[in-house]
């Protein structure tokens, strides 16, 4: 990822968590996604699941509950993230979160990171990635001046409810776009703490040591992402396989900030589809990530897969 030497690399202690359906919740209520393969049972069945799954971008939060800063001896920011899917979680599953970091053999450059998610009764792989730990850039330098009664007073990022779309694959095109917009505020923050803290296995860090740790506003942004694909395009039917962003700044705290995603690609033959995302201001003079999602789309019940 960097053309920097490395220095020895170092291993994260490792973190737990327990995805319960509190948490499955929270989630779908702090980023708007009440798409139907995790909230609807019935519409369940008629996938290759059978029953519900866990939002894949859940347990990937749990990576801001790592030690970073005493990894790194300083505070840093997500600067890049790469996030691979390739097993399904359910509620209740107990999973494990390791990383392996890889400071910049210069001292003070971006450091390279690999993680991975196992499931604990059974050792699988359940997610993999890498990214770039590096200095914040832009917004306010540190979130730390937040006070710890701060509430989650709004609970949604998105400004409005998010409708789930229902495209199939043949109804997918190449350069079709959809946006939304939504806010970053110190109550999504905190919002999003809570969710870690109730899934969380051991102590999780306090409120004042996360904010500390690593700059969480990466975290608010990258589970977007994958929401775009389950409510937007290609919507109802569509699983996130994989997904990479670049976060070029941080928005400041209070940020109306847009999400839009194009449909750059679509293979009928794996009846996949990419999409590519761009996050900044409202007004479209500041951007804060790029990105692109891959994503598989099942067919409904009783049609030919396209390409089969």
């Amino acid at each position: 990822m960097t053309d920097s030497p490395r220095a020895t690399p170092i291993a994260l202690e490792p973190v737990s968590c327990t995805v319960t359906q509190a948490t499955m919740e929270r989630y779908a209520e702090l980023f708007g996604d009440v798409n139907s393969l995790h909230t609807d049972a019935e519409f369940a069945k008629t996938t290759p699941y059978g029953t519900n799954i866990v939002y894949g971008m859940l347990p990937f939060l749990c990576l801001s509950m790592l030690n970073w800063r005493r990894a790194l001896l300083r505070r840093g920011g997500f600067q890049m993230l790469t996030v691979n899917f390739h097993q399904p979680v359910f509620v209740g599953d107990r999973l494990d979160v390791a990383s392996v970091l890889f400071p910049s053999g210069n001292g003070g450059g971006p450091a390279e990171f690999e993680y991975e998610i196992r499931h604990r009764a059974t050792g699988t792989v359940v997610t993999t990635g890498a990214g770039l730990l590096g200095p914040l850039r832009g917004g306010p330098k540190s979130t730390g001046a937040l006070p710890e009664e701060v509430p989650p007073l709004r609970t949604r990022m998105p400004t409005q409810p998010l409708v789930e779309q229902r495209f199939t694959f043949d109804q997918i095109r190449t350069g079709q776009v959809s946006a939304f917009d939504f806010d970053v505020t110190a109550g999504a923050l905190r919002a999003l703490h809570e969710i870690l803290r109730l899934g969380a296995e051991s102590s999780p860090p306090g409120w004042q040591e996360w904010l500390d740790n690593c700059d969480p506003r990466t975290f608010l942004l990258a589970p977007l992402f994958s929401v775009f694909i389950g409510m937007c395009i290609p919507g109802q039917r569509a699983v996130t396989t994989n997904c990479h962003a670049r976060f070029h700044r941080v928005p400041p705290l209070g940020q109306r900030c847009r999400m839009t995603g194009t449909v750059s690609f679509k293979s009928a033959t794996t009846s996949t589809v990419q999409v590519d995302i761009v996050v900044g201001d409202v007004s479209g003079s500041s951007v804060y990530a790029t990105g692109k999602v891959h994503a598989h789309v099942h067919a409904p019940p009783g049609d030919r897969v396209p390409g089969g």
